[in-house]
């Protein structure tokens, strides 16, 4: 399930992916997209597609947040409901004496904002 949030008027948009979260956030949210039948054939280019129109729209300020709401299995009988944010990425906060660290990017900052971030959200799995 991804969650996708306006700030203005906190309207939440939720992309579901599974037709369980489906039925179950379609009564009580916004659905923006159900993506449930990515499942009948999963492939690295049906996870881009899917990504690449989320960044698109956060890209055009149609979406402020993006966040990826997910079941992380521990045991058969107990699953952990985590949620990251994707979109802004943010930057750790780091302690002090590590803030004065200077840091030589290659390639260059506006490259990896462009090409190495988006490739690696879609290597997250949306």
């Amino acid at each position: 399930m991804l969650i996708i949030k306006q700030k203005e008027d906190v309207e939440i948009e939720v992309l579901t992916i599974g037709k369980k979260v489906f039925d179950a956030v379609r009564r009580v949210r916004t659905v923006y997209d159900n993506q449930s039948s990515i499942y009948d054939s999963v492939s690295f280019e049906a996870v881009s597609k899917l990504t690449s129109a989320v960044m698109k729209d956060f890209s055009e300020g149609i979406f402020d947040e993006v966040y990826l709401v997910y079941n992380k299995f521990i045991n058969a009988a107990t699953q952990e409901v985590r949620t990251e944010q994707l979109l802004p990425i943010t930057m750790p906060e780091q302690a002090e004496e590590d803030a004065e660290s200077d840091y030589i990017f290659e390639p260059d900052k506006q490259t990896i904002l462009e090409t190495l971030i988006p490739k690696s959200i879609k290597n997250a799995g949306l």
